[in-house]
């Protein structure tokens, strides 16, 4: 498989990118993340709760400051212990943030919810996600092997909303579990139009960076939601 079949690179990604320029703003999702879990996971007592157990924020557009995403990444016990341990009475710093990612990509449990908040085309949704996951590999966060994991794996799951689009109240949700990853999108009126496990390790990493890649939308807003 050729690259530039999968993902947009160069030029084009920079074009990508201004078309998609975003401000972010963090917000309180504990309304909305209880029915996620619930869904998706059979292991949430494994999970932990309370402060440091979450990283979450919305998108949102410019000028209007239209919501696009609400996004939630959830970890397990001993990653809040590291978080708390980076983040708990500091303040944010370049440093710390990149120790709050490396906590984050190291977690063994996760889930990863996410909400739209506006209908999206889908030429705009599946390439948002390709830009994402390029970032996360030109970045280092994740290898070449890891990035197409994961790369192969997204026409198939985008088929299902290639004639819809994304539309308001879909949500995606990502279980990680050591050696496998569970992925589910629902639609709002509880419709699921993906439901697929896949085994391996590296497609839940590449999952994970993709939210927390240097150039992705949402990585400064989820580290800065554990230092507020």
């Amino acid at each position: 498989m050729r690259l530039h079949r999968v993902s947009p690179t160069g030029e084009l990604a920079r074009r990508l990118r201004a078309a998609a320029l975003v401000t972010t703003t963090a917000v309180a999702l504990a309304a909305w993340a209880p029915d996620a879990r619930a869904e998706i996971g059979d292991e949430q007592e494994r999970l932990a709760s309370g402060p440091y157990a979450v990283l979450q924020a919305v998108l949102k557009k410019t000028l209007l400051q239209l919501e696009v995403v609400r996004l939630q990444i959830r970890v397990d016990a001993n990653t809040q212990r590291k978080l708390a341990a980076i983040a708990s009475g500091r303040k944010q710093s370049n440093a710390r943030a990149d120790g709050v990612v490396r906590a984050v990509m190291d977690t063994r449990l996760a889930i990863i919810t996410a909400e739209l908040r506006r209908d999206v085309p889908f030429d705009k949704y599946a390439q948002s996600a390709y830009v994402d996951l390029g970032s996360a590999r030109e970045s280092g966060l994740i290898s070449e092997n890891v990035y197409w994991s994961l790369a192969r794996l997204l026409p198939e799951w985008f088929r299902a909303l290639q004639d819809r689009g994304a539309r308001k109240g879909d949500r995606f949700m990502c279980h990680l579990r050591p050696g496998s990853m569970r992925v589910v999108y629902r639609t709002r009126d509880s419709v699921t139009l993906v439901d697929r496990t896949i085994q391996g390790e590296g497609p839940g990493r590449a999952v994970l960076a993709s939210y927390l890649a240097p150039d992705s939308s949402f990585r400064k807003l989820l580290i800065t939601s554990l230092f507020r």
